[in-house]
């Protein structure tokens, strides 16, 4: 890539990060839309240009609701004379798929990079499609490993909080938890850590009863 493409690439994906960013913010900011609103197709990506080679879709500020169908992020992509670089792709695989098709109506150009901002869903969900379509992916080392915590050391709160227990400061492989936080690095405070194994998955129901799912072939049990 020519030094005036990777430079039209650095400013985009600043423009873009820093778009992500405000949208991100003003979402949380909203109210949720009606738990009646109705059920619709994808909302249509309209791709807007920044520059010749510059475009971003815009999402709808808001949490996720059942009508906009997940599409509260930014993203964008910039087209270079080797290509196409796309900054984040949305929250679905069918938002994903969506962007990759509105990308085919400024340029037939491959996709050849997807470079994710961060690791919140609304960002990263839609790469099937781009990975599909053979594109190299870019993003953080840090999200590839998750850290885990179900229990404090000694919680703050423990002379004063009426919902205190036991487990609010004890390890547990199943049974009840008083909270579950994911991260991709350890976080200062009074939480114990643990890392998670690859592909291995964790949650917990309305009731907050733990349960973990080993990777498979490990030969562990849920």
């Amino acid at each position: 890539m020519a030094m005036t493409g990777l430079t039209t690439v650095i400013l985009a994906m600043a423009f873009l990060a820093s778009s992500s960013l405000l949208g991100s913010a003003s979402a949380q900011a909203q109210t949720a839309a009606g738990s009646g609103a109705a059920v619709t197709a994808v909302p249509a990506l309209r791709v807007q240009p920044l520059t010749a080679r510059v475009y971003f879709v815009e999402g709808e500020l808001g949490p996720v609701s059942r009508a906009n169908r997940g599409f509260n992020s930014n993203a964008g992509f910039v087209v270079t004379g080797d290509g196409v670089v796309v900054f984040d792709v949305l929250g679905t695989p069918a938002l994903g798929e969506a962007l990759r098709q509105a990308i085919r109506t400024v340029t037939a150009l491959p996709i050849r990079h997807v470079v994710i901002s961060h690791y919140h869903a609304d960002h990263f969900y839609g790469l099937q499609a781009f990975k599909d379509a053979g594109a190299e992916v870019w993003a953080h080392q840090g999200g590839k490993q998750l850290h885990v915590s179900t229990h404090k050391r000694r919680c703050p709160d423990r002379d004063t909080c009426p919902h205190f227990a036991p487990e609010c400061e004890r390890a547990a492989d199943h049974g009840f938890i008083s909270h579950l936080v994911l991260s991709s690095e350890p976080l200062d405070g009074d939480n114990v850590w643990e890392e998670l194994c690859p592909h291995e998955m964790i949650g917990v129901d309305a009731r907050m009863q733990l349960q973990r799912f080993p990777p498979p072939g490990s030969g562990g049990s849920t």
